[in-house]
């Protein structure tokens, strides 16, 4: 299964190149569509008090006070089934994903596999931030 991407910008050959130099996200240097128009995939909320009863049921049944980093949440998500695509003014195709789950402290995104080109790109955004990590190439 694959899981989540978040805002996770895949640019075609240039913008890898330009990954070294430029660090900015394709979507932050090139003239794209508002970001209400890419789909946006709402994930279940987190229920903090159902993960802090079952980490203190743990912790009853085996003595272990194991540290909770994240709940993982699966999703079965492909390029062409989820995300918007779009062309850029230069011909290369943009894809993005909004991810959104309520009372979520952060959000870590995992892929068994990517397919993409050697020379595609990604990078994640919040929303309400001014910084990015990424863009970076598929290793």
């Amino acid at each position: 299964m694959r899981y989540l991407a978040l805002c996770a910008a895949l640019a075609m050959p240039a913008f890898a190149q330009a990954a070294a130099t430029d660090p900015k996200p394709t979507a932050w240097t090139e003239r794209v569509q508002p970001l209400d128009a890419v789909e946006r995939l709402t994930m279940p909320p987190v229920d903090a008090l159902a993960l802090k009863a079952e980490d203190d049921r743990h912790f009853a049944d085996t003595g272990e006070k194991d540290l909770r980093y994240a709940a993982s949440l699966k999703a079965d998500l492909t390029p062409e089934t989820a995300g918007t695509w779009e062309r850029l003014d230069n011909g290369e195709m943009l894809w993005r994903l909004r991810v959104y789950s309520k009372e979520a402290r952060s959000l870590n995104f995992g892929f068994d596999s990517t397919g993409c080109p050697p020379e595609a790109a990604s990078s994640s955004i919040r929303r309400t931030a001014s910084t990015s990590t990424g863009p970076s190439p598929p290793r």
